[in-house]
This record gives structure tokens, sequence and C-alpha cells, in this order.
């Protein structure tokens, strides 16, 4: 079996010398509205490309000695203009056939989209290249971005923010792909929040350099709006290749004016989550009553499920107690303890027409047992003072859509 030339489309097409024999296959054969020309189109196995006949060889196509899925050694061609201000095209003057093929060889691609494709993303690259250098030039210089300034329209920006919170690092699973991740709480000089996400490849080089209550300058990186942490800010960060990180030293006299702690609630009462959204996240603190159901997650990999984990949970502000649904990991790891104070941050609300509404724990929320922080103490001793009365169960939450009316 004869091989065709390796990157041959490139050595008609490309600034290299009139090589000699190049061996290509026909792939396609027209002729053209000039005269008796006839355009072939070539190939090396990886991209074709047309290349124009001369007239004193086309008839090697009409005796068909030239036929779809030739292999020919191209003898002598040139590159010619076929109109003022057009691209050139390959004018081939001589040829020699081969062999022939049953079929095609390789799955080639276009030639020219693979160039413009080349062009497009070197330009991509001088044009990130200049973006980091500008952020690299605002990290040495300090020229501070307030966080309230960021929106999808900022393209060159430096904050310095301290790390309030920092996740744990997840795992996300979609139709289309999965991955690691994980989430830190920013704040600046002037109270503002954001929050800036970190995925992929990127998770084990920037999980070790983020710590809680230090000031970083962070510069680059995307700006999208938020899905999941509306409540703290409309936008959310995100790292990529271009993100510059730095540490805040000694030296930077510019320091936050108002620091959150890494564990800072907006706690509201469980109650008030009749009054909000559906998805709205908020701060609860609550108390555990029981578990009514654990899930675990399916290993068939046929039928996709996360571990779930139901808790049965009320506050003094509740006359009869919710469901809080934990899922993944979050579920898998949580270790029940009946009575409990927990906190949890970034709950979010769940609405059902007929059964009113419930939380659930998404991948932001984070869970915290005996919390050190205003109301714990007194929601303990309302719940001591509760000792032996009795709640009326939690309407449980079904995904049938015709569910039975009974409680467990």
């Amino acid at each position: 079996m004869r091989t065709l030339t390796e990157n041959g489309i490139e050595a008609i097409y490309g600034n290299v010398t009139n090589q000699q024999d190049i061996q290509l296959q026909v792939v396609h054969i027209k002729q053209t509205n000039i005269g008796d020309y006839y355009r072939l189109c070539l190939s090396d196995g990886n991209y074709f490309a047309p290349v124009l006949l001369d007239k004193s060889i086309s008839y090697m196509i009409e005796e068909q000695s030239v036929a779809l899925n030739s292999i020919i050694s191209l003898l002598k061609y040139e590159k010619i203009k076929i109109k003022q201000d057009c691209d050139q095209v390959v004018h081939l003057r001589n040829l020699e056939v081969v062999s022939t093929q049953d079929g095609k060889i390789g799955s080639p691609s276009s030639y020219f989209t693979h160039i413009k494709l080349k062009k497009r993303e070197l330009l991509r690259e001088l044009s990130e290249r200049n973006i980091k250098r500008r952020q690299i030039s605002n990290l040495k210089n300090h020229a501070i971005t307030p966080v309230k300034d960021l929106n999808q329209s900022t393209r060159i920006w430096c904050i310095l923010a301290c790390v309030t919170t920092k996740t744990p690092i997840r795992e996300f699973h979609r139709t289309d792909s999965s991955g690691k991740f994980f989430t830190v709480d920013l704040v600046d000089e002037s109270g503002s929040v954001i929050v800036l996400s970190c995925f992929g490849e990127l998770v084990e080089h920037y999980y070790s350099v983020f710590e809680e209550n230090k000031f970083y300058y962070i510069s680059g990186g995307g700006i999208k709006l938020s899905k999941h942490h509306k409540e703290k800010n409309p936008y959310e960060l995100y790292l990529t290749n271009e993100t510059a990180v730095k540490l805040c030293d000694d030296k930077v006299t510019v320091r936050p004016t108002t620091v959150m702690s890494p564990k800072s609630y907006q706690f509201q009462k469980l109650s008030s989550i009749e009054h909000h959204i559906n998805n709205y996240q908020l701060d609860v603190l609550f108390v555990i009553l029981r578990e009514l159901k654990y899930v675990k997650k399916s290993v068939d990999p046929l039928k996709k499920r996360d571990a779930r984990r139901s808790l049965e949970i009320i506050d003094d502000s509740l006359q009869r107690p919710i469901i809080f649904t934990l899922w993944g990991e979050i579920a898998e790891d949580f270790v029940t303890e009946n009575h409990t104070i927990m906190a949890a941050h970034s709950a979010k609300v769940s609405k059902y027409w007929e059964y009113g509404s419930s939380l659930n724990a998404n991948h932001n929320t984070e869970l915290e047992r005996d919390p050190n922080c205003p109301g714990a103490k007194q929601l303990k001793e309302w719940f001591k003072a509760k000792a032996g009365s009795s709640f009326p169960a939690a309407l449980i939450i079904r995904t049938n859509p015709n569910p039975p009316r009974h409680s467990y």
C-alpha cells in the first residue's frame, strides 16, 4: 500500500519551496467554469485542499487515468492568483499516477479551516498575553479595583480581598462533564463580598494557595452572573489560566477595614423560608430532631443517583419541623446526632405547591456542628426547655407527582 506524503498539503500551500515527489490522494474532482480546467481536492490523510489542474493534462481526467481515490505524485506546480485580491491557489502543471485505492485514506479535514483556527488561536494568545502583562502590572503597582465595581464588562481588574471561607474540594457531575471544584468567599476593604470558584485542573494548584483570614491580590480570571450566591453579589469570579494571585505581604499598607470571620453567618429563622422564592439561599441555625431516611449512592452506571439523607429539623420560630435534605458527599459523610445544634451556610429553599417549603444542601452548603456563634446558646436553652415535648411530624416531600397523603 502506497503511503501519502506527511504534511503534503502544508508543503504545497505553506511557505515551502517547490518540493518534488509529493504524493497525495484525489478525494474530489470537479470541472470549473473557467474553460476546460478541472479542480481536484487533494488529501495527505490529515488535511485536504483544492488544486487547479492545468489544461494540458486535463485529458487524464477525461480518460479516467486520474480518478477518485487515485494516489498521484506532484511533479510540477506553482501558486497563482485566479483573480485580483483573491487567495492563492496551487496550479498543478504535471503529475504522475502512482496507484489507485478502493477508498479514502484517513479522515482529512479542511486545511484552510485549520489555518484560520490557528490564526484565530494565535490572535487570542497574543491578546491574552497582553491582558496578562497588564494584570501583572496591576499586581506590581497595586492598582486596586473595588469589588462592587466588578461586572461582566470589566476586562482588566485587580482586587485586594480577604479569604473569609474556603470550602472543601468537592466533585460535580453533569451530563457532559465532571470534575472537582472549590469556592472561597472574598471581602474587600469596603465590606463588599464576592465568591471565587475554581474548577478542574486548577483545583490542585490553587487550593493550597488560598488560606482563610489572609489577604490576596487577585487579577484576571472570569466574571459571570451568579447563580447560587445572588444574596452576596450579583456576580461571581472564577479562576482561569490567565489569573494571577499574590499574597498581600506586610509591606503593603492597604488593609480591608471590614473583616469577616471565617465562620460568619447571617442567620434567618426557619419560618422565613415560606417568604423566600424557590432556590433562594440562606444561613440557618436549627436543632436536628431525627434522621428520616438515608439512600446510598447508586453504583449502577445506568441508574445515576447521588446519596441522599433527609433530616427533620426545627428552631424556636416553628411549631412543626421541616425537612432538610443533604446530597452527595455531604450526605455520605454526615453523622446524624439527634438533638444537636447545627448551623448551615447557604442552604437552598425548595418550594412544593402541595407540601410547602423545605431546605436542601447544595454544593455551596457548609454545615457546622455546635457552632460558636450568636443564637446557638439561646436555641439550645429553648430546646432544653422543650425536653419531653412532642412535635408534629414534618410533611414529607416526595418526587412522585401523585403521592399518597400521609406522613412518617
